[in-house]
């Protein structure tokens, strides 16, 4: 089942639900996680290292080991907040 299946499947389930608005902000919650990475622009070392409080030495290092893929633009690293998220 991909995401959107998921997706209308909580719909369904939320549209015979008694409870409406506790279920409404849980289907919120939910939603925001699915679609995170959908709409997350690429992250620069930069960003990574200062969202994340890691060195760029660190992130440099994640790269050269292969524990990180970098997407190349133009000779910087952009990286996939996904991508990041699955490290920790």
């Amino acid at each position: 089942m991909n995401e959107f299946e998921k997706v209308r499947e909580i719909i369904k389930s939320l549209e015979s639900s008694a409870s409406y608005t506790r279920d409404l902000k849980l289907l919120i919650e939910e939603l925001k996680e699915l679609m995170s990475h959908y709409h997350s622009k690429p992250l620069s070392t930069k960003e990574v290292s200062l969202k994340y409080q890691i060195s760029t030495r660190t992130i440099s290092r994640w790269v050269a080991s292969g524990r990180l893929k970098p997407i190349s633009n133009h000779g910087k690293y952009l990286f996939n907040e996904e991508d990041i998220r699955n490290i920790f």
